[in-house]
């Protein structure tokens, strides 16, 4: 029961939080400072629980650093992309995870450690990448914000765009791992195991399997141009959705407005937003929702019930992860 209620409780806290913000007129500013104050007090003691003594200072000013970098840029330039420069936001994501990630593994990396690189041979497989984007142009256009970034109930939707977006990613990823015939599609991506997995993997992918995962953020889309939700949660889903495959997914805040959200889980030492997923590619039958908040059990359900294909052997060798 403790864990049914743990995320409905921490909203409930959250949304009267914000609400009081939003009350004394504690915008932007107040956000960025806060962010900046106490992500890394957080993060400190958040990592002697999880970090080995020799490794800890090493590992926490990097963190801290990378932190900062994405926090400041995130608040004085993300945060403002509005209207049609929405389509600029995805590319400049990836372009700055993979360069500070890169800078993360030549400081922290083992001296034998390799930073993989997998490129698909087809080029049509990262042809849905300018496909996302212009979807976003076009949401850009369509999009008239009901919502201040400031307000309570922007929080309230990006937390049920998030479920809705965890449940079909879930389902879709449940999916391929147990019907045959798109299987095949989705071995690609898992050539990247946990110990490899770095931003590239992101669009390391089929084709068709690209396009079957990328369903959530088409939806995003349509969200945006018809029901008008800030695009702050946009970005905030596309920058944790991209943790998900970063090689240090634990390392750096994975949202930077709701940065709170995640401050909770660090403290109540639960499983952050980005590692669920990150861990898939260890546990392959296992963890198939993004962020977790939908759990296996629930579509090994419908499986039972929608007599989905029989799962046969699917030719992944999982492993275990300590």
């Amino acid at each position: 029961m403790g864990s049914l209620l743990y995320l409905p409780s921490k909203c409930v806290v959250l949304f009267v939080y914000y609400s009081l913000l939003q009350y004394f007129g504690l915008g932007i500013e107040f956000k960025l400072w806060t962010f900046l104050l106490f992500c890394p007090i957080v993060k400190y003691f958040y990592f002697q629980k999880t970090t080995p003594k020799e490794e800890l200072l090493k590992k926490f000013i990097t963190a801290t650093i990378m932190d900062v970098i994405f926090g400041i840029i995130s608040y004085r330039f993300f945060f403002r992309l509005e209207g049609v420069w929405l389509v600029l936001y995805i590319p400049l994501l990836a372009f700055l995870l993979v360069i500070t990630e890169y800078i993360q593994f030549r400081i922290l990396g083992a001296k034998d450690e390799e930073y993989v690189l997998k490129f698909s041979p087809n080029p049509l497989d990262y042809s849905l990448v300018p496909v996302i984007s212009l979807a976003f142009f076009f949401a850009g256009i369509l999009h008239n914000p009901i919502q201040s970034i400031d307000s309570p109930w922007t929080f309230v939707s990006w937390v049920i765009i998030m479920l809705i977006s965890d449940f079909v990613a879930g389902f879709f990823h449940f999916l391929e791992h147990n019907h045959p015939a798109i299987l095949k599609n989705h071995l690609l991506h898992h050539e990247y195991r946990k110990a490899d997995l770095n931003t590239v993997a992101n669009f390391y992918a089929d084709i068709i399997d690209s396009t079957i995962m990328s369903t959530t953020f088409f939806m995003y889309a349509i969200i945006l141009a018809i029901f008008g939700p800030h695009s702050v949660g946009f970005k905030e889903f596309s920058l944790s959705a991209a943790f998900t495959h970063h090689k240090y997914p634990t390392h750096q805040m994975t949202l930077n407005w709701f940065f709170e959200f995640e401050l909770i889980d660090m403290i109540m030492n639960r499983v952050r937003l980005s590692n669920y997923h990150n861990a898939h590619h260890n546990l392959v039958d296992q963890n198939f929702s993004i962020y977790g908040f939908v759990p296996d059990s629930f579509y090994t359900y419908l499986n039972s019930k929608l007599e989905f294909v029989p799962k046969k052997d699917n030719g992944i060798k999982a492993n275990k992860v300590n």
